[in-house]
């Protein structure tokens, strides 16, 4: 038989310099060999895909590396972890020997021989033939809070997704308090004890309490209208305090009427939702008393317009019109015409709402600061005998008051 120069097989000349290869079966060493240069080339894809994203982690699909942003596996297959300083696949899913595993830590692969992420940081693993993630957590560091509408995202920039839904004053909303990891990852085996705090001044909080398997839903309710967050604090100061995302408390269904006076200005969250003491008004001169529609705890609604109609203690008072709220408030002209104190009201002519009563007011004479001016009698009398005759009189003023 002769090759394809026409040299017959056997007598093909030999050239220094160049072996003849061999047929020779594979041994395991050299198998290992190309399967971890194999690996070492598809690690250096995985590496640089992970450069150019938000990160995530390694696994093998059906023999080849995939990055999967979510950590979650689609398929079965092997996973990569170090073992004596190399890396190798283990279709098996569990490594041979001690080593380390290959996990994404700030968007880059990182080869750590203890097996454990600095931080935190989860890693890829084969139970049974197919994926888990597995959820290596560091030390807890510090504490969590998530509010309704946001739910837990472990090794992202904030440790959570999503936004908190609005809430409305009056109705208690679930928080939920974890101990975590720098990286966000839940430690279940802290326990500290978490007092609740906010800037709300009306909140309804929870005492302190202890948190178990890592965590613990606390009922809060806010009762002023406005935007609020919640800070978790561990009372041994162990762990970081958590702050969540500001939520935004909206009133509730107006269901009274609220009455201001000059003086005064509103206080909503808590009875009696106003601060401040009434300014004394002169006999006869006109002031403004201002008419909101609130909800339970006096926070305004802006959507109620009922008509209003005003009233005094004062049965000589002026009192205006009956008139519509705009946008949940109106100003009506009052004037209390005789000295006293006196309160005014306001009612809801279709009895939807509650009627709102004002602090009671102060009507006093007014000293003018113009003397010889003469003042209206403010006494008669009758009484006593001169002479055997009954004698009666009035007393005039010729000050300053009016």
């Amino acid at each position: 038989m002769k090759n394809w120069r026409g040299h017959p097989e056997a007598e093909r000349p030999f050239r220094p310099g160049i072996r003849r290869a061999e047929s020779k079966p594979r041994t395991a060493r050299s198998c290992f060999v190309a399967a971890t240069a194999l690996a070492a080339f598809l690690l250096y894809g995985v590496r640089s895909a992970l450069a150019q994203s938000a990160g995530g982690v390694a696994y093998a699909d059906s023999g080849s590396f995939t990055l999967d942003t979510t950590g979650l596996p689609t398929g079965g297959g092997g996973v990569a972890y170090a073992d004596s300083g190399n890396f190798t696949l283990d279709t098996t899913g569990l490594p041979p020997g001690g080593g380390g595993v290959a996990y994404a830590d700030s968007g880059n692969f990182t080869l750590d021989t203890t097996g454990l992420p600095p931080g935190g940081g989860g890693v890829t693993y084969a139970d049974s033939g197919s994926f888990t993630l597995g959820t290596i957590a560091g030390v807890a560091s510090q504490l969590q809070v998530l509010l309704p509408g946001e739910s837990a995202a472990p090794n992202t920039p904030t440790g959570k997704t999503g936004t908190p839904l609005a809430q409305v004053a009056g109705m208690p909303v679930n928080v939920t308090v974890s101990a975590v990891d720098a990286k966000w990852n839940p430690v279940g085996s802290a326990a500290p004890t978490v007092a609740l705090s906010s800037p709300d001044p009306n909140a309804n909080l929870p005492g302190p309490g202890t948190l178990s398997n890592g965590s613990r839903v606390f009922s809060v309710t806010f009762q002023t209208a406005g935007s609020w967050t919640v800070t978790a604090t561990d009372t041994a100061n162990q762990l970081l305090p958590g702050t969540s995302s500001a939520v935004t408390v909206n009133s509730g269904s107006a269901t009274q009427l609220e009455v201001l006076l000059p003086g005064e200005t509103a206080a909503p969250g808590k009875s009696p939702g106003k601060r401040g003491a009434p300014l004394a008004q002169a006999p006869k001169r006109p002031f403004n008393v201002s008419v909101s529609a609130v909800d339970a705890y006096f926070n305004p609604v802006s959507a109620a317009t009922p008509t209003v109609a005003i009233t005094s203690s004062d049965s000589s008072a002026t009192l205006p019109a009956n008139k519509a709220l705009v946008n949940g408030m109106g100003a009506f002209q009052v004037t209390l015409n005789r000295p006293g104190t006196w309160i005014v009201t306001a009612t809801d002519t279709a009895h939807q709402l509650a009627t709102g009563t004002s602090s009671a007011v102060s009507v006093q004479p007014t000293f003018t600061g113009q003397a010889g001016s003469v003042l209206t009698t403010l006494y008669s009398f009758t009484g006593g005998n001169d002479g055997g005759q009954p004698y009666a009189g009035l007393v005039q003023g010729r000050d300053g008051y009016l």
